[in-house]
């Protein structure tokens, strides 16, 4: 069922490769069973828009 979640390259190249006791299952337990949830305001446009 985990199989839902994709990783970037920047994440599966640089930062698993400089941190290695990361684990992407962790990743994905934090996602989908978080502690904390704060929503953003959100402000302006997606688009740079004046």
């Amino acid at each position: 069922m985990r199989n839902k979640y994709t990783f970037t390259a920047y994440f599966e190249n640089e930062v698993l490769r400089k941190r290695p006791y990361l684990q992407k299952d962790w990743c994905i337990r934090v996602i989908e069973n978080p502690i904390k949830v704060e929503l953003q305001e959100k402000i302006g446009s997606d688009f740079g828009e004046k």
